[in-house]
């Protein structure tokens, strides 16, 4: 053991803390008549719940051959890729904009309400006190411990191996965007990602498995515009970024057209607010 070990661990400690942090801010005031059902949440939702079922059962069978050490990597990878890098950066958009009574901004709670109950009680062997501290931060019951529960149990219906393979798929095109929009970024041309409209040419199976996606979301841009090029096949997609036209909103911080003169908030916000 040395110094550069403790400072790892301690990096590796501080992304679970920081990963049930988020997921208690996210869950105030959060209750059953909130929740949605597994079949009406949206496409990335359930894929999160499916990497949940596969998580679950990893978890089980390394439990039962004493395997903890693959247990810890296996849910700090998935709390620092999975959730921290891709679900969380996506989904801040939605909790902190969309109408508290949407059907996207619901299925986001309910599934961090699942995420909450499932790391609490995967991780209360492993880092005891603060599986302890954040399950007491949430349900405030000295004789309610996350010592006193089982482990999490994933249900069968959330396994989905086409929408895992969509997914996936969907993340691989979504590194080469977000490579271009930081390049642009380090050139001065970008100060946040929000000021970016991407333009993409997509061969047929990457536009075929886009169409049905929120870019702007994913890409976590003002806006996207995407065609299609044949003549590419190898290479899936060309991206291009430039500088999004209108103005910023002072709610969401997306530059949209409608927003000039005196107007300061877009469409969505505006409804919202309303």
């Amino acid at each position: 053991i040395g110094k550069e070990i403790l400072i790892r661990h301690s990096d590796h400690y501080r992304r679970l803390r920081n990963t049930l942090r988020y997921l208690l801010g996210a869950l105030n005031e959060f209750n059953d008549n909130e929740k949605v059902s597994f079949s009406e949440m949206p496409e990335l939702e359930k894929w999160v719940l499916h990497r949940v079922f596969e998580l679950n059962e990893k978890i089980h069978e390394n439990s039962e051959q004493f395997n903890i050490h693959d247990i810890y990597l296996d849910i700090h990878n998935f709390c620092t890729i999975d959730l921290s890098a891709f679900y969380f950066d996506i989904r801040k958009d939605t909790l902190y904009c969309e109408d508290p009574n949407s059907v996207e901004r619901k299925s986001c709670r309910t599934v961090m309400d699942i995420l909450f109950q499932s790391l609490t009680t995967w991780l209360a062997p492993i880092i005891c006190f603060t599986a302890e501290e954040a399950w007491q931060s949430r349900y405030r019951d000295k004789d309610n411990s996350v010592h006193l529960q089982t482990y999490f149990q994933a249900k069968k219906d959330w396994e989905n191996f086409q929408i895992c393979k969509k997914w996936s798929e969907i993340r691989e095109l979504r590194s080469v965007v977000t490579s271009s929009i930081e390049e642009k970024r380090k050139e001065g041309m970008l100060g946040s990602s929000l000021q970016a409209k991407v333009l993409i040419d997509a061969n047929e199976d990457s536009f075929s498995l886009l169409q049905d996606v929120n870019l702007p979301e994913i890409f976590i841009c003002s806006d996207v515009q995407m065609g299609l090029n044949q003549n590419l096949s190898e290479t899936k997609v060309k991206v291009k970024v430039e500088l999004a036209s209108g103005g910023k909103c002072m709610r969401c911080w997306k530059i949209v057209p409608e927003v000039k003169d005196n107007v300061e908030l877009c469409y969505r916000c505006t409804n919202v607010l309303n």
